[in-house]
Order: C-alpha cells, then sequence, then structure tokens
C-alpha cells in the first residue's frame, strides 16, 4: 500500500461514512491494510530500540487467523518501547533545559539589576509611570516573588539509558540519523521549556509544596495515576445512565427515533427456515439417497408385534380321540360355538384337568417348601394366613330393646339424619350463595307463599258458598266424597276400562299390625 492509498484510507470515513455504521468487510481489509503498512514502516526505527530494551517484536503484522485483540497486541508490543524511550528522551532534555535555563536567567536579572540601579533616571521614570489607578489588587496584596532553584536528580533508568546511548555512539554501527533526529525533537522541547520557564517568571509564585508537586515522576507513580483515571472512568461509566440497549425491553418512548434501525437485532423462529434448493443441494442429495441405497440403511419403520404370554393349553394341539363322545351333539356345538365366540373365557375339560393338577403340584410344593424352612432355620415361620370370607352384620352387640319398655321402639334411638332426609346439595350461608342460588331460592318461596295464598282463599270460598254447585273441588275433596260413597251399601264403582271396583275397605286387624321400630317414623 503507498502513501496515496494510504491518504485515501484517511479520506473514507468522511467520503463514505455509512460504511462505518455497520460492520463492512471492505472498510475492514482496507484498516488491516492500513495497519500492516504503518506496522511495517514503524519496524525500521523499531529495530533498533528492540535491540537495546531486548523487546520481542515481530517484523511483519500477522493477520491470518488472528482475530482484532491478537492483533492489537502485536502493536502494542511494538508501541510500548517507542513509549519508553520518548519518557526517557524527554526527561533528558528537561533536566538540560532546567540547567541552562537558570543560568540565563540569573544573568539577565543580575544585569538588569546593576542597569536600573545604575540609571536613576529611568527609576524616576519608572517610577512616574506607576499610576495608583493602574495598581490591581493582586499586585498590592500579593507577597514578594521567591527564587526557586529545583534540581533534579537523574532516575536509575535515566542513568542506565544515558551509559547505553553513550556506548552505542561509540560503536562503529551506531545511526548516525538516530542521533540527529533525538537532537532536534530535544531542540523542539527545549524551545517550548524555555517558554514556559519565561512564561512562569511573570506568573504569581508558588509554594514549596507546589513546587515538589510540579517534579519529575516515577513511572511507578505514573501508572499508579493512569490505573486511578481507569477506575474513575468506569465507577463513572457504571453510575451513568445506561443505554437503551443495555436497560432491557425498551419501548418507542424510551429510545430515540430510528434508532432501531441501527441495530442488528436477532429473532427467534419457530419454524425451522426452508433450505433454499440450488443444484449443489440436489447433487448432494441424490448422492446420499444412492449411498444409502448402496449401503442398504433405510429409514423405514419396521412394524412392532405386542408379545404376550399365552398360557399353555394342550387341547388346541390337535389330537385323534377314538373314544364315542359322552356328550350330546348340542352341547358339542354349544361349545364349538362359545370356543367361536369367546376363545379366552372358553376352558376345555382337559384344560381345567391340567389346571387343577398345576395348582395341587403348586401348593404340595408350598407345603414342602414350609417343612424344609422349619428345618434349616433356627426362627420358626408360620403358615401364611388363608384369606376367609366372613360376613359381618352392621348390627351393634347389645340392643337396648330388653331394657326399655315396650311403648319405647328403635326409632327413638335413631340419629336425626337416619330420619329426616338430607337436604339435596351442599350446605351454605346466605354469604356463600350466589346468584343464581340466591333467584333460585327466592323463586321457591314465591311458590310456596302463592300456593298458600291460593289454597287459603278456595276455603274461604267454600265456608262463603258451602252449597252452590259451581264449587271447585279439589283433589282432597275429591277423595273424602269418594270415600263417603264407598262406605254406602248398594253402590258400585267401575272403573275407566268398564272393570267394577271393590268397595270393601281393607282392614288390618290390630295383631297383624308390627308395632316394631322399622315400621314407625317420626
Amino acid at each position: 500500500m503507498s502513501v496515496n492509498s494510504l491518504s485515501n484510507f484517511c479520506t473514507l470515513p468522511s467520503e463514505k461514512p455509512h460504511l462505518f455504521f455497520n460492520a463492512d468487510p471492505e472498510a475492514r481489509s482496507e484498516a488491516l491494510k492500513a495497519t500492516k503498512q504503518l506496522y511495517e514502516l514503524g519496524g525500521k526505527i523499531s529495530s533498533i530500540i528492540n535491540s537495546r530494551q531486548n523487546v520481542p517484536s515481530f517484523d511483519i503484522l500477522l493477520l491470518d487467523g488472528f482475530d482484532n485483540e491478537q492483533i492489537w497486541q502485536q502493536i502494542n508490543m511494538k508501541n510500548r518501547p517507542f513509549f519508553e524511550l520518548f519518557d526517557q528522551k524527554y526527561n533528558e532534555l528537561c533536566n538540560v533545559i532546567t540547567g541552562s535555563g537558570q543560568s540565563a536567567n540569573e544573568k539577565s536579572v543580575n544585569l538588569n539589576e546593576d542597569s536600573d540601579d545604575s540609571d536613576p533616571d529611568k527609576l524616576d521614570a519608572d517610577d512616574s509611570d506607576l499610576n495608583a489607578n493602574d495598581i490591581t489588587y493582586y499586585e498590592f496584596f500579593n507577597p514578594p516573588k521567591r527564587k526557586s532553584k529545583s534540581i533534579t536528580k537523574p532516575t536509575s533508568k535515566e542513568t542506565k539509558y544515558n551509559r547505553d546511548t553513550d556506548s552505542e555512539q561509540d560503536s562503529p554501527n551506531f545511526d548516525k540519523s538516530d542521533n540527529v533526529y533525538f537532537n532536534n525533537q530535544g531542540e523542539k522541547s527545549s524551545t517550548k521549556n524555555l517558554a514556559a520557564k519565561l512564561g512562569d517568571l511573570f506568573a504569581p509564585g508558588k509554594n514549596e509544596d507546589e513546587e515538589e508537586q510540579t517534579e519529575t515522576k516515577s513511572s511507578f507513580q505514573k501508572q499508579q495515576e493512569k490505573m486511578q483515571k481507569q477506575i474513575e472512568n468506569l465507577e463513572l461509566g457504571n453510575i451513568a445512565e445506561k443505554d437503551w440497549t443495555l436497560v432491557g425491553e425498551a419501548s418507542s418512548k424510551d429510545r430515540p427515533l430510528n434508532s432501531l434501525l441501527e441495530e442488528d437485532l436477532e429473532f427467534d423462529h419457530a419454524v425451522k427456515p426452508i433450505p433454499v434448493i440450488t443444484e449443489v443441494v440436489t447433487e448432494k442429495l441424490e448422492d446420499l439417497i444412492k449411498q444409502r441405497i448402496l449401503d442398504g440403511t433405510f429409514d423405514d419403520v419396521e412394524r412392532k408385534t405386542v408379545f404376550t404370554m399365552r398360557p399353555f393349553l394342550p387341547s388346541s394341539l390337535i389330537e385323534l380321540d377314538h373314544e364315542k363322545s359322552k356328550k350330546s351333539l348340542a352341547e358339542i356345538y354349544e361349545g364349538e360355538y362359545v370356543k367361536q365366540t369367546n376363545p379366552d373365557e372358553y376352558v376345555n375339560e382337559k384344560d381345567e384337568k391340567l389346571k387343577l393338577e398345576h395348582q395341587e403340584i403348586e401348593n404340595m410344593f408350598r407345603t414342602l417348601c414350609h417343612k424344609l424352612d422349619a428345618l434349616s432355620n433356627f426362627h420358626y415361620t408360620p403358615k401364611m394366613p388363608k384369606p376367609e370370607i366372613n360376613v359381618i352384620s352392621n348390627v351393634p352387640a347389645i340392643t337396648m330393646e330388653e331394657v326399655i319398655p315396650v311403648n319405647v321402639n328403635d326409632a327413638s334411638l335413631l340419629a336425626p339424619e337416619e330420619v329426616f332426609e338430607k337436604k339435596k346439595g351442599e350446605v351454605k350461608g346466605e354469604t356463600e350463595l350466589d346468584s343464581a342460588e340466591k333467584k333460585r331460592i327466592r323463586a321457591s318461596k314465591k311458590r310456596a307463599r302463592k300456593n298458600a295464598n291460593k289454597k287459603r282463599e278456595n276455603e274461604a270460598k267454600q265456608k262463603m258458598n258451602p252449597s252452590s254447585k259451581k264449587t271447585n273441588f279439589n283433589d282432597n275433596n275429591k277423595q273424602k266424597m269418594l270415600n263417603v260413597l264407598m262406605g254406602q251399601q248398594n253402590v258400585s264403582l267401575i272403573e275407566k276400562d268398564g272393570t267394577k271396583r271393590s268397595l270393601k275397605k281393607n282392614k288390618k286387624e290390630a295383631s297383624d299390625v308390627n308395632i316394631s321400630g322399622s315400621n314407625l317414623k317420626l
């Protein structure tokens, strides 16, 4: 990459700023090329510095297979010795300039004092130039200026570097261009420091504590200050208001206008993306099918058969019986029909006989095992209890019929739940009822009140008109009249179907009536 290409890359942000909004491979490649070119240009000077300080570095910037962090570490390995060398050179030039500047300042101050003392006319002129209106508060109350002399001792690193530079200048392989370069830099810095010193002469005086702070700091102090600044920046970043992308779910009110278009969003798709069918994909699919056919590996589902243990039935085997059957033809047909309709429930005589024999063998084996256990073990284990069916009647062991008198029956011993029918549904309080239940209860109360009013009106009408023919008889009155007619003689009752009904009342004798508690109710 030439100088023109570097200048083109430098103008790229102003000409095409949209390339830097998002990750662009073209801009990244151009930046890497420019970085590599600058790295190689700096390698010529860094080769001398690295040989002095024994710092490992690469002559060529390695880009293939390296991420951004690894590339930056390579650049930092070459930059670190540069910074250290510049700090040392700067300190040396400051020390040289401070010594020469102090001597020049002392000479100029002495000359000025002598000239002012020798010329009394100038003193009078200076006194005449002073005006009370021009004197400021600071000039009037400020203490007189002090002459400060700061002598800085060179550090161990500087002395070591001075020795190294002296030995390198004496060596035949020393490049004079480096010396010229650093001398030019020293002259520039000396002019700057001299201007600063001259400016300090007219500045207000400083205390000794402030002068001590202006002394040169060690590398450790600089490193600590740098670290402290980084810590302060991180703390301010934690306290400061975060960007809307780091807050969480942000609505359109929380984020700035069109800020969502500048972010690369990730969406979770529930459906698998449809692959793009190309010629390469179809060829791969055909090759896969051919290979599967050659290998004999297929994805067909194998049909599974349910394996069940069937009972051993010897009658299912075909056996020729030469004996005459003792069953009738109807029984044989019945057995075959049952066998075809319910093969699981059908049991043959031979199978039933074999089942009984197997059961007998199992019982004999259990008794044998029980006896062997009793003989071979110290602790006798009793037999397992056989299940028995016992009918237990829910009757108290002692009844109270023998103690209580005859007039008192069992009904007095029953609980209310055993006498009265339980209400249907759950028992709820007034506060637990919902609107539908309240409406149902209100309707039932209205219905009962309506029936009671109707019955009361009918009774009042009957009392007022007992002999009228238009009296509306209800069912109870009809039954009463029918009972009266049935009690008279020479009266026969004919049903709707034409049959006669006997008018004799079925009266039970007192001896036939059972007075036990089961026939009586409250």
